[in-house]
């Protein structure tokens, strides 16, 4: 706990108050208190896999934030089932086109590669 109040500026007493705190929260023991060792419990390890995940969630959030604002440009290749296609595709590709300045549509309903833009095939299509 020491070493962990001063890597954070903080005192030992007021990191044990808050992982107190989030103990009682959460209900339940995460660490295992030993002479000079802290030990996660397996609630502990399991808060700390979801906040690892949570902390990478918003790093993703925050580089995506930061491209939309920026003019973005590349590929976008759908490959899909009819049904699914109508469904579910249709209405997300229609608000891309919507929210995209500048689009460049590729279309095929076959299993060959799709003609786009100026009669090109696509390169390396997936489907």
């Amino acid at each position: 706990m020491t070493a962990a109040a001063q890597k954070l500026y903080l005192t030992q007493p007021a990191i044990s108050q808050q992982i107190r705190h989030l103990e009682e929260d959460m209900g339940a023991d995460l660490l295992v208190r030993g002479v000079r060792r802290v030990k996660p419990t397996i609630q502990g390890q399991l808060l700390y896999d979801y906040a690892k995940r949570i902390i990478h969630l918003i790093q993703q959030a925050h580089v995506a934030i930061q491209t939309v604002s920026q003019n973005v440009c590349g590929d976008l290749r759908i490959g899909t089932i009819n049904s699914l296609g109508l469904a579910v595709m249709s209405p997300l590709v229609g608000l891309f086109f919507e929210k995209t300045t500048q689009a460049f549509t590729c279309t095929s309903t076959t299993a060959r590669p799709p003609k786009c833009g100026r009669g090109l095939p696509a390169a390396n299509s997936m489907f």
